[in-house]
């Protein structure tokens, strides 16, 4: 026998995507179900960095101030090219772990007015695809079982495949993975993120290392397209952890998918809207997934209170912010095989200061990457414009 709820929208996932949706759509006066398979606060594979693209959808969660006083504070960006060639970019920027962020974020859902369900994992759903009348789920620690018909529902359930299948989504394309752990680095300079990009192990993504307020670092590495034959990302971050003095990690490094194929992905069907990385909203290049999952959790609650059309306005919404910005950072990645141009684009910001504000820019988010990822803007940057 099931235990049974009723909600307008049944949200699957706790990060930064589902309650985002769940936040507004409970302020907007929604019964809202938000369910995890977690216990929180949880552990997440991340780099645990914030640039200010997230700055403004947690200052309109009302939690900006509050992740401000937990987090770290860095002052910019540093970048090892390839050959060993550095620049830095001054912009601000935040490091978080998510244990305490995806805390403070399912908090402020409760708050707003959520039922907040953890250690509840999806199964299935009931109904027809497109058309779904309830979302099944099973006790973590459990036998207990649980229905939660809804009206609509909300995939923020990250990378993972299985819950696109089995909300009806079409398979996403293969993407990448990321492995992350925790370590002393006495010689790091605890006021920057650093970014490192090596041109024969790591081809198609880069290595990081960013300072946490206790004085440890996240550091790892990540790829955008992992496949068969690839080195192992375990082995990759050790060495890198070495590399960067690390005396011994602190635990086990642990590893993620990527999904970065917006708008490839299907992002809707009928009564479901896929948020966050079920969407494929991590950024291509940057990595940075955190800012896009906040905004798209908003667009879904946007479209759900518009009624009507509900999957066509979302899709919408997101082509609307997303598209471009993503086709650019796209375009960039391309970089990541082409090691001579990356030395020579770090040489060129590093030594001049207008390509540095353009770059400064492009991550403060206050102009659109499409300037500078694409062969004019690259040409501009070049020629230190």
């Amino acid at each position: 026998m099931r235990e049974r709820l009723a909600a307008d929208v049944a949200v699957i996932g706790a990060g930064p995507a589902g309650t985002a949706a769940a936040t507004a759509l409970a302020e907007g006066g929604a019964r809202v179900v938000l369910l995890d398979r977690a216990h929180f606060p949880r552990d997440k594979v991340c780099g645990d960095g914030l640039l200010p693209d997230a700055f403004a959808p947690l200052a309109r969660l009302g939690v900006l101030d509050e992740v401000r006083r937990q987090a770290r504070s860095v002052r910019g960006i540093r970048f090892h090219a390839p050959s060993g060639t550095r620049g830095f970019v001054p912009v601000e920027g935040l490091v978080i772990p998510r244990r305490v962020l995806d805390a403070l974020l399912l908090a402020r859902a409760r708050s707003a007015g959520a039922t907040v369900l953890e250690g509840w994992v999806l199964e299935g759903f009931d109904g027809e695809p497109g058309g779904w009348r309830a979302a099944l789920f099973s006790r973590v620690e459990s036998a207990r079982r649980l229905e939660v018909e809804a009206r609509r529902f909300v995939l923020a359930t990250g990378a993972s495949p299985r819950p696109r299948q089995l909300a009806g989504l079409r398979r996403a394309p293969r993407g990448g993975a990321a492995v992350r752990s925790y370590a002393s680095l006495p010689a790091a300079n605890p006021s920057e993120l650093l970014i490192v990009f090596h041109r024969q192990r790591l081809p198609r993504g880069y290595y990081w290392a960013f300072p946490l307020e206790d004085g440890s670092f996240n550091l790892g590495c990540g790829v955008f397209a992992s496949r068969p034959g690839d080195c192992s990302l375990i082995d990759e971050t050790r060495r890198f952890a070495a590399q960067q003095g690390a005396l011994q990690l602190q635990g086990e490094p642990r590893g993620a998918p990527l999904q970065s194929a917006f708008p490839r992905l299907e992002v809707a069907l009928g009564k479901v809207l896929a948020v966050g990385e079920a969407a494929g909203l991590t950024r291509p290049f940057s990595g940075e997934g955190i800012g896009p999952a906040l905004e798209s959790g908003m667009l879904a609650a946007a479209a759900l209170a518009a009624g009507g059309d509900t999957a066509g306005h979302y899709r919408r919404l997101l082509r609307r912010r997303f598209a471009r910005e993503f086709a650019a950072y796209r375009w960039g990645e391309r970089l990541l095989g082409w090691p001579w141009l990356l030395d020579a684009l770090v040489r060129r910001v590093e030594a001049s200061p207008p390509a540095r504000t353009r770059v400064k820019e492009v991550l403060a988010a206050t102009l659109s990457p499409a300037s500078l990822l694409s062969l004019r803007g690259l040409g501009r940057l070049l020629l230190g414009r």
